[in-house]
């Protein structure tokens, strides 16, 4: 599927869709230039499910967020985890139900999960995305 996002409203409709599809326990990777969006999408995924308070995680790579589906936000931009990392810092974070947000994935991790969502976001002009 693509959408077109032409302003703030249009990318929370879209994150709304996407969030009415998701079933527990799933991952969603977001990939994306910087500055596409991959972050406001994710805050508008979180706020479906009652997170209020999700922002860029760049600077502890991994935040999780307890509500009525928890959620882990890995923001891997400047770094590229190995399956120690995946194990150490994520895994345990995975308490059902959950959903895994990961912004800038660099490969397919070892990830057990019911489903598997991968958003590729561009800037198509400067209020403009494409999102697929």
């Amino acid at each position: 599927m693509t959408f077109y996002s032409y302003s703030v409203n249009d990318t929370k409709n879209i994150a709304e869709f996407i969030s009415e599809k998701l079933i527990n326990n799933s991952c969603i990777y977001i990939s994306g230039e910087v500055g596409s969006g991959k972050t406001y999408l994710s805050k508008f995924i979180a706020n479906h499910f009652d997170i209020n308070d999700l922002n860029s995680a760049s600077y502890s790579k991994v935040s999780s967020f307890n509500g009525a589906l928890n959620i882990i936000h890995c923001d891997f931009y400047n770094i590229n985890p190995d399956q120690i990392f995946i194990e150490t810092e994520i895994l345990p974070n995975l308490v059902a139900p959950w959903l895994l947000i990961i912004e800038w994935p660099h490969m397919l991790y070892d990830i057990e999960s019911n489903q598997l969502i991968h958003i590729k976001v561009e800037a198509i002009g400067n209020y403009s995305r494409k999102i697929s």
